[in-house]
Order: C-alpha cells, then structure tokens, then sequence
C-alpha cells in the first residue's frame, strides 16, 4: 500500500467516525414536529363562527317557539273557527330538562374557563398545584358527560314536539247568519239571473208599453185581422225577439253586478282574517329571516380563516422538508465526515478493498 493509500485510508476513517458522530448528535436532539397551533386572530374568527351558528340557532327556538303561541290565534281569527292547545306534560316536562342541563352545561364551561384562568394567573408552586389540582378535579366531574352540542340538540328535540293544537268549529251567531243569509241571498239571485228567470218589473213595464204601441199601430194601419196576417206575425215575433233581448241584457247585467257583490262579501270576511294571522305571524317570520341572516354571515367568516390556515400549513410542509437541519452542531457534522469520505475516495484510498486495488495494480 502507497503512502497515499494510507492516508486516504485514514481519511475514510476520519470522516466515518466524524459522521457517526454527527448521527448521534442529530438523533439526541431530534424533536418530532408539531402542526403549529392556531393563531389568536384565527381563533377568534372560530369563535366568532361558532358564536353566531349558536345565535342562529336560538333566534330560530325564539321563532318556532312564538309561532307555536300564536298559531291558535291565527286560527281563531278565521270566522267560525276555534283553536286550543292542549299542552302534553311529559313534553313540557322533558323540555323544562334539557333546558335546565344546556343552562348548566354553560354555567360549567364558564366555571372551566375560570379555573383555567386561575392556573394561568396563579403565582408560587403551591398555588400552581392548588389551582392545577382544582381544574384537574374539575375536568374529571365533567368526562363522559354530554357536550353542549349534544344537549343542544335534545332541547331542539323537545321544543320541536310542542303542544297539540285542537280545532273546532264554533256554533254560528246572529251576526254569522245574517252574513250567510245575505251570501245566500245574493248566490241565488245570480242564479236566477244566469237561467233567464230573473225578473226585472221596470223592464216587464217598459216592454208592455212598447207592446201596446206595436199592437195599435198595426190595427191602424192594417186593421181588425192584423194579427192573423202574415205581416202582422212577423211583427210580433220581431217584437218578441226584441223583448228577449231587453230581458236576456236585464239578467246580463244583475250578474255583472250581483257576483262581484257576493265575492267581495266573502272576500271581507277572510280578508280581515288574513290580516290579523299576517299581524300575529310577522314577529316570528322575523325571527326566522335574523337566524338565515346570522348564519349567513359563517360562510364568510371561515373563509376569513383560510390565509392563517395557508401559513400554517406552508411552514410546516417547509419544516417537515428540511428536518434534517434541526441542529446545526450535528448536521455540521455529518457534512464535515462526508467531506473526508469524499477526500479518501479521491486519493484512491477509500476503503481497504480500494487500497488493495490500487496496489496490486
């Protein structure tokens, strides 16, 4: 073996031994990478999601709940109808529940909070371990006991029943049967009108008048026998055809004037109804439009998140990509040990099998 093949034999060596070395630095010092956490603007825009899907959600209970009130309301307002609600006790009694446990769920969270803002504030070992201590505990009366979501959605369940809503119709009064009386009196008459039968005494009248001028202007003017006579046959069925006319436009024109009458009576009597029911159901529908209009506003919101979410995610895949440079010492290293490994095999000595090559050559 050359003297060259000795030293770069000694140079594999080397830098061998400075790369294991690098190896363990690097492996005593690794620390497995965490996604970072959320920012503090990030989550208070998650705060505010989640604030006003719960806002929503109660302004839609607030709307349901209303309209369950005043629905037997609008129902009276119809004429001669009347609506009870007959309230079911185990309903009322399993709303009352899950109205008391999302009340004190809340009530628990806040008191979480207020620990947690204790251990925060907490100065001294002993306080830190009395305050630690005091939200641990906490922590273990509330496991497996459901989340406000959860218990959200039972009271939702139990409000949704809501009472029974019985319909009856009332007996007719006075004032219900004249109002029908004058609807009936009206309907017929149109009736009458629309078959031909409506009399009209103004008219008979006039038409007999006429009649009576026809008949003496043809006595005068043919005779005794007019009316036997082919012209005076003529005659009186012209006059006949001319008196139809005279009735049939009469009848036309009750019609015309009868019906909308009879509409607009009826139409009165629900009309009013329809207002009130429109008056009493508006707070409600209000209520229903504010919780589409909150919830409306999330979509935004979570997107308002996106760019946090955006650097978070780029640190990270950048992190994760160039973890082998956690620590300088030991990647130092690594690179000088490469360094001599890569002398070595330049002079031809980098290994034994190399140097035995290059001297039997």
């Amino acid at each position: 073996m050359g003297a060259a093949g000795g030293i770069s034999q000694y140079e594999g060596i080397g830098g061998g031994t400075l790369g294991g070395l690098g190896d363990i630095v690097q492996a005593a010092t690794h620390k497995n990478l965490k996604f970072p956490k959320a920012t503090g603007q990030e989550n208070r825009l998650r705060r505010m999601s989640l604030r006003d899907l719960e806002n929503a959600r109660n302004e839609l209970y607030s709307g349901s709940g209303l309209y369950d009130q005043t629905l037997p309301e609008m129902y009276n307002a119809i004429p001669g109808m009347h609506a009870t609600v007959d309230y079911d006790p185990q309903a009322q009694d399993a709303f009352n529940t899950a109205y008391s446990d999302v009340t004190n769920r809340v009530t628990d969270i806040g008191h979480r909070q207020d620990l947690k803002a204790a251990l925060r504030g907490a100065k001294g070992g002993a306080a830190k371990k009395t305050a630690r201590t005091s939200l641990k505990d906490f922590k273990k009366t509330l496991k497996g006991q459901p989340t406000l979501d959860e218990l959200n959605q039972r009271l939702y369940g139990a409000e949704s029943r809501g009472p029974k809503l019985r319909i009856t119709q009332n007996a007719p009064t006075q004032t219900d049967q004249n109002a029908q009386s004058i609807q009936d009196a009206l309907s017929n008459r149109t009736l009458a009108a629309l078959h031909g039968e409506l009399a009209n005494p103004s008219l008979e009248l006039h038409l007999g008048n006429e009649q009576r001028q026809m008949e003496e202007a043809m006595r005068r003017s043919m005779g005794g026998d007019w009316a036997s006579s082919s012209g005076g046959i003529e005659a009186q069925q012209r006059f006949n055809e001319y008196a139809n006319g005279q009735r049939d436009a009469s009848n036309r024109q009750d019609i015309a004037s009868l019906y909308p009458e009879q509409m607009q009576g009826q139409a009165g009597q629900y009309g009013f109804a329809g207002m009130r029911q429109g008056l009493m159901s508006a707070p409600s529908m209000t209520l229903e439009q504010m919780a589409g209009a909150t919830a409306g506003m999330v979509p935004y919101e979570t997107g308002a998140q996106q760019p946090y979410q955006f650097d978070r995610s780029g640190g990270f895949a950048a992190n994760t990509a160039n973890w082998g440079y956690g620590n300088p010492w030991g990647h130092a290293l690594i690179d000088s040990g490469n360094r001599w490994i890569s002398a070595a095999g330049a002079s031809g000595g980098g290994s034994p099998y190399a140097a035995g090559q290059r001297a039997g050559g």
